[in-house]
């Protein structure tokens, strides 16, 4: 573990604060950029295991 001020540090740079919108062939933008969460729910939680998503 260590600090970091990237939020670009999952799978493939993954953003571990978004969530893919997809779970079949992500783009560079949705793997790094993805969908801010709005709420606790399986709509706004990872897409498949390969989804650096921490929970919120």
């Amino acid at each position: 573990m260590a600090f970091t001020q990237s939020p670009n540090k999952g799978i493939n740079n993954d953003n571990i604060y978004t969530f893919w919108s997809t779970e079949e062939n992500p783009t560079e933008q949705d793997i790094q950029g993805g969908t801010a969460p709005t709420s606790r729910s399986p709509e706004n939680d990872a897409k498949c295991k390969n989804d650096s998503f921490l929970a919120i």
